[in-house]
């Protein structure tokens, strides 16, 4: 096959479109979209349009789809659209593999060409003029993904399998030497799932119900997402992980199952299975993994739409689960080992604040009249001793009491303050001497 057939000549417009070469049977089916170009975080994108309605079509809602001849005038009489694609559906027998940068400028194959040659159906030169796209009649085995990248000289090259949950556009550039209309490619199909994703022994054994039910049940719920993309859609794709590890799927499952996902729910930008990987690892450290099973609620876990909603818990369940506190210096203000910061602007009297806490520590008094020292606790700053030792009476006694801060020392059985030293001029854990 050669893509410098005249049947594929690229058009210049609605004029040269070749509308006759695009195959009858998927002309019979309403599942018809138009679609434009538009760039998107700096790359072109393919956004499918309602050819009823002119808005964003989905590829799961058939609302937003329309027979052959609806799309085709649409697309005729609107200048803001680049041309018309097919939705494939799990409801039809369709497939479709979509070879991207296989094609020279002149229309000879860099690379693919065995593969497009291994299928005997209707395939025709993308928008572009760089891919293929081959539409076939098959169902995608059940191991396969649906992209693998690296392919060609340049390694940019890359394969897509769809059989539902995503549109193709269509060219009617049909590759000389293809048939006219869509043939079953079955045996074709899976031969290529098969060299694109090898099965070891291991993965052909039939897995446990349970785990096809947690693939399942995982993708079910990932297609009930109500989660707005921000820019590149990382936060959907982080909060999809999290499902996949609610469900206890591997890692192989999880990039399945999230691409599955992103062919019917697109994300703003692609991601690879690396960077599906990795946020996998960042999910398992805010998720229990297997905390869906056996769940029917859908906000039972946190991190299933991240409701914040506040649980009503029991006492005695908070009381089990809040820390054991270091004892108190101040009650309520500071406890053993602890820093307390005090911040304001300057001269609003700061530096006054500080010292008559040190002060009531080492005295043993109530500070500001409301806060009870549990304990008289050595004040260890030098500058504040003397500082205190001046702000003193001359018949306060001051006591800085030696007092042992680890974690593991108890408070007094009385909150009553020790006494001060009674004997003056000592200079420690005695009084500081009054000048």
């Amino acid at each position: 096959m050669h893509a410098t057939d005249p049947d594929t000549t690229e058009s210049a417009g609605i004029a040269e479109y070749p509308v006759q070469n695009i195959p009858p049977s998927l002309r019979s089916v309403p599942q018809w979209v138009c679609w434009r170009s538009v760039n998107r975080d700096g790359r072109p994108t393919k956004e499918p349009v309602d050819p009823h309605s002119g808005r964003l079509a989905k590829t799961n809602d058939s609302s937003t789809w329309s027979d052959f001849e609806t799309a085709w005038n649409r697309f005729e009489s609107s200048h803001g659209l680049s041309g018309i694609g097919f939705v494939f559906t799990a409801d039809d027998s369709f497939a479709g593999v979509d070879i991207d940068d296989c094609l020279d400028e002149a229309g000879d194959n860099i690379w693919g060409g065995d593969i497009i040659s291994s299928f005997d159906t209707y395939v025709e030169v993308s928008p572009s003029g760089t891919g293929v796209k081959v539409f076939l009649e098959g169902v995608k085995p059940s191991f396969a993904q649906c992209r693998k990248d690296g392919f060609g000289p340049l390694m940019i090259g890359k394969v897509e399998v769809y059989d539902k949950g995503r549109f193709f556009t269509v060219t009617g550039r049909k590759l000389s030497g293809s048939p006219a209309d869509v043939q079953d490619c079955q045996g074709s199909l899976e031969d290529l799932c098969g060299q694109l994703w090898p099965q070891t022994h291991s993965d052909t054994i039939a897995q446990p119900s349970s785990s096809n039910t947690a693939f399942d049940d995982c993708l079910a719920s990932l297609l009930r997402l109500k989660v707005n993309d921000h820019s590149d859609g990382s936060h959907r794709l982080f909060v999809s992980c999290c499902r996949c590890v609610e469900h206890d799927l591997s890692d192989d499952d999880s990039i399945r199952c999230i691409q599955q996902y992103a062919a019917a729910r697109p994300f703003p930008k692609e991601w690879t299975d690396t960077q599906i990987a990795k946020r996998l690892r960042d999910a398992e450290k805010t998720c229990k993994r297997g905390e869906a099973s056996g769940s029917e609620n859908e906000n039972d876990s946190r991190s299933r739409e991240f409701d914040f909603t506040p649980q009503i818990k029991p006492v005695g369940e908070l009381l089990n689960e809040f820390p054991v506190l270091r004892n108190p210096i101040i009650d309520g203000l500071l406890r053993v080992g602890e820093t307390m910061n005090v911040i304001a602007s300057p001269k609003l009297g700061k530096s006054w604040l500080v010292l008559d806490l040190a002060m009531a520590v080492a005295t043993g008094r109530n500070w500001l009249d409301t806060y009870l020292p549990w304990l008289a606790a050595r004040v260890q700053d030098e500058t504040l001793k003397l500082a205190i030792g001046r702000a003193s009476r001359s018949e306060t006694e001051v006591a800085f009491l030696d007092y042992d801060w680890s974690l593991n020392s108890q408070a007094p059985a009385s909150s009553a303050p020790p006494k001060a030293a009674s004997k003056k001029g000592e200079f420690g854990s005695g009084s500081i001497p009054n000048e």
